[in-house]
């Protein structure tokens, strides 16, 4: 069966496969340019960034507080790698892939806020 599933810019999304087949994913969109803002909740929620580029979050503006957490699932591992923002730094890189979204835990929700156009 197919499933359709709406994602806001900066929204993430889990997906559990419950058989062990393959299941192919198509996600389409807009790719947005200029002042691209993305509210991120305190507390624990799926977060994403608003430009389709793989890098690092912490190079990107992610907007940390002592206390953060990002976790990014390793599908090769099938574990989550943990990084910890304290004392102006995160614990581990947090590199992602385009469309990749993480898990977030905020203590105070924060504004995320990149620059971006497809011609710079």
């Amino acid at each position: 069966s197919v499933e359709t599933m709406a994602l806001g810019m900066g929204e993430g999304a889990f997906i559990f496969n419950p058989v062990e087949e393959n299941q192919t994913v198509t996600l389409v969109g807009e790719v947005y340019q200029g002042t691209l803002t993305i509210d991120i909740p305190s507390g624990f929620g799926i977060v994403s960034s608003a430009v389709p580029q793989a890098g690092n979050m912490a190079d990107w503006g992610y907007p940390a507080a002592d206390g953060d957490v990002v976790y990014r699932f390793d599908n090769a591992a099938g574990a989550y790698i943990t990084s910890t923002y304290e004392f102006g730094d995160w614990s581990a890189p947090l590199t992602v892939a385009v469309g990749e979204a993480v898990f977030s835990e905020k203590g105070a929700g924060a504004t995320w806020t990149r620059e971006f156009s497809v011609n710079d």
